[in-house]
């Protein structure tokens, strides 16, 4: 998330991060994929025994990482997109502080 805004200056001096490489609007869909695939890794590791059910806990977390997207999504090529890594830190914390508390005491 914190690279969109660098694409420019990355590009002009040949750092080849995956925003350079793919450009910043198509590179917008991996972000998506990445935080999709972790949340729903969550929902089939607890539906399929792999962690506890209590874990699901961590699912409203997801929120933050809609936001974070929905922003993405309008300012992919503006430094107004700087909400977002808010955004996907939250998600994180959050995520992360409920998922071990829905292990520990699932």
């Amino acid at each position: 998330m914190n690279e969109f805004p660098d694409h420019d200056g990355d590009k002009s001096t040949g750092k080849d991060t995956l925003i350079v490489v793919f450009g910043p609007e198509k590179a917008r869909l991996g972000y998506v994929f990445l935080v999709v695939g972790a949340f729903v890794s969550i929902i089939v590791m607890a539906l399929n025994g792999t962690f506890p059910k209590l874990s699901l806990i961590a699912l409203p977390a997801a929120y933050f990482g809609i936001r974070a997207i929905q922003t993405l999504y309008k300012y992919y090529n503006d430094r107004l997109l700087i909400p977002a890594n808010s955004g996907t830190i939250n998600m994180h914390l959050v995520a992360g502080l409920l998922f071990c508390i829905g292990i520990w005491l699932g």
